[in-house]
C-alpha cells in the first residue's frame, strides 16, 4: 500500500515544481518606466557601444539653471595715472679693455625727483643695453638724477655716477666692470686627505671698496669684505671678484678639525692666490658609533659630558671659563657616581641617542 502512494505523490512534486519555474520565467505585463530624455546613463555604460543620443531639450536656454555661485569682479586697488613717467636708458658695458660683457644684468636707479623710477634690461654681445625706466609719479622738487649699475655673469659688479637725465631718453656713460682677484686652494686634513664640505672663511685685513646691488639701490662701502664659501667634494674652493687686499683664511672641517692659526694672503699686487690649508685636529674629540654588530650608525647625536675640571690653579690665567652645574647624580641609576671634590664628578658612560 505504501509503495502505491509513492508514484502518485512524486508526480505531484514535479508538476508543483514546474509550475513554479514557470511562474519565475513567465514575462511579466507590468508597465515598464520610460527612458529618461536626452542623454541616458545606460548609454554611456561601459561594455554599451551604442551611440549617445542627445535630447535637443537639454540644450534649450530656457531650462537651463542658473549658476548658484556668482563672480563679481573685484575693485581695482590702483588705478594707474593717465601718463607715468617714461625713459628709455641706454648705454653699454664693458671690460677694463674695453671689450663689451654680453648678458650682463643693467639696472636703472633714480634719485631726487625720479626717486621712484626704476629699470632692468640685459645687455647683448656686443655689451650694449636699451632699458625702459618708469614710475608712477615723480617728485615735484630735486634735480633729475639717475645712475645705472651692471653685474656680469661672473659676478663682477660695475655701479656709475649720477647724471643729469633728460625728458624721455638718456644716453648713459660706459659701465666699466673691473676683473677682482681670485682666490683658490684645498682643505686638507692633517694626513694630508682632501676635507669635502669644509667650510672656508675670508676676512680682508682692512676697509675695502665694496659693492652690492641686493638692497634697493646700489651700495658703495669702504668696510671690511667677509665671505665664506664651501669645499667642494675633493676639498677645492674659490673666491673670485676680489679687491685688491691682504685676506686672512680659516677653515674648519667638522670631523677632520680645524686650522687654529688664520693663514695670510696679499692680493694687492697679484690678480690670483693659491692657498692650502691644513687642518688640525688638536682639542677635537673623535670617534666612529657603531652597533653591536660593528656597523657604523649616522646621524646619531653623541653627547659629552664633562667629567672633571681644572682647578683655579691649573687654569690658564688668560682664560675666562663658564662651568655648568655638575649631572645630577639618581640613586640606584647605573654608571651613577658620587661627588668627590668640588668641581669634580666620577665619569658617567658617553651616551649616544
Amino acid at each position: 500500500m505504501g509503495q502505491k502512494l509513492v508514484v502518485p505523490i512524486a508526480a505531484l512534486v514535479l508538476v508543483l515544481g514546474a509550475a513554479v519555474a514557470v511562474w519565475f520565467l513567465w514575462p511579466s505585463d507590468s508597465p515598464q518606466p520610460a527612458p529618461p530624455e536626452g542623454n541616458d546613463a545606460s548609454a554611456g555604460a561601459p561594455g554599451n557601444a551604442a551611440p549617445l543620443r542627445l535630447n535637443p531639450a537639454d540644450f534649450d536656454p530656457a531650462r537651463i539653471q542658473p549658476d548658484p555661485v556668482t563672480s563679481e569682479r573685484p575693485p581695482q586697488p590702483y588705478t594707474p595715472p593717465a601718463k607715468a613717467l617714461r625713459i628709455v636708458v641706454a648705454g653699454r658695458v664693458v671690460n677694463e679693455s674695453g671689450v663689451g660683457i654680453a648678458d650682463a644684468r643693467v639696472s636703472f636707479h633714480g634719485d631726487q625727483q625720479l626717486r621712484d623710477m626704476n629699470g632692468v634690461g640685459f645687455s647683448d654681445a656686443a655689451g650694449n643695453y636699451r632699458l625702459l625706466a618708469w614710475s608712477a609719479a615723480g617728485l615735484p622738487n630735486g634735480e633729475r638724477l639717475g645712475r645705472v649699475a651692471a653685474e656680469s655673469p661672473d659676478g663682477g659688479i660695475a655701479v656709475g655716477e649720477f647724471v643729469s637725465i633728460a625728458e624721455d631718453a638718456a644716453e648713459m656713460p660706459e659701465l666699466v666692470i673691473r676683473q677682482g682677484a681670485v682666490l683658490e686652494g684645498q682643505v686638507l686634513a692633517a694626513d694630508g686627505a682632501a676635507v669635502p664640505g669644509a667650510k672656508v672663511s675670508l676676512r680682508s685685513a682692512g676697509p675695502v671698496q665694496v659693492l652690492n646691488l641686493r638692497g634697493r639701490a646700489p651700495e658703495v662701502a669702504q668696510r671690511q669684505l667677509v665671505r665664506t664659501v664651501f669645499a667642494d667634494e675633493t676639498g677645492r674652493y674659490r673666491f673670485a671678484q676680489l679687491p685688491a687686499a691682504t685676506y686672512s683664511l680659516l677653515a674648519e672641517g667638522a670631523y677632520f678639525g680645524a686650522s687654529n692659526v688664520p693663514e695670510v694672503l696679499d692680493l694687492t699686487s697679484t690678480a690670483y692666490g693659491w692657498q692650502e690649508l691644513r687642518l688640525s685636529s688638536e682639542n677635537y674629540i673623535r670617534g666612529v658609533l657603531q652597533d653591536l654588530a660593528g656597523r657604523p650608525i649616522p646621524g646619531a647625536v653623541v653627547k659629552l659630558i664633562v667629567t672633571s675640571r681644572p682647578t683655579p690653579a691649573e687654569a690658564p690665567p688668560q682664560a675666562t671659563r663658564r662651568h655648568s652645574p655638575a649631572p645630577t647624580c639618581v640613586p640606584g641609576k647605573t654608571g651613577c657616581g658620587a661627588s668627590t671634590t668640588p668641581g669634580s664628578f666620577v665619569p658617567w658612560a658617553a651616551t649616544a641617542w
